[in-house]
């Protein structure tokens, strides 16, 4: 969902202006798994954010999100979550490969089995 709920008069507008610190505008943060570590990178911000020791990026940066979003109204619904994940290829490439042996691994045993009968 890209601004899916924000009214479109937000996007039109003749006018140009430089934005101030009291007015909303649109950026992006991510968060990162660095070492172990949670940061996040704000361009509003001077430099990386640590949010701490991370043992399951996906469980700590959800919770990060949610803190930060629900410091706004409820009626703030600007917000958008854009994921980016590893190469699926790779991902599934290495599975495939874990799939591969222990298959292999299985058939031994079974063959073991039948051997033994």
């Amino acid at each position: 969902m890209h601004n899916l709920f924000v009214c479109p008069e937000a996007f039109l507008s003749d006018e140009q202006k430089l934005a101030t610190e009291d007015d909303d505008v649109f950026h992006f943060i991510s968060y990162l798994p660095v070492g172990g570590w949670l940061y996040e990178q704000h361009r509003l911000k001077s430099g990386p954010v640590d949010h701490g020791v991370t043992s399951s990026w996906l469980s700590n940066v959800g919770k990060v999100i949610q803190q930060q979003i629900s410091e706004y109204s409820p009626s703030k619904i600007q917000f958008n979550l854009l994921v980016v994940i590893g190469d699926w290829y790779k991902i599934l490439g290495e599975n495939i490969t874990t799939i591969d042996a222990n298959i292999t691994k299985l058939m031994r045993q079974l063959e073991a089995l039948q051997l033994d009968n």
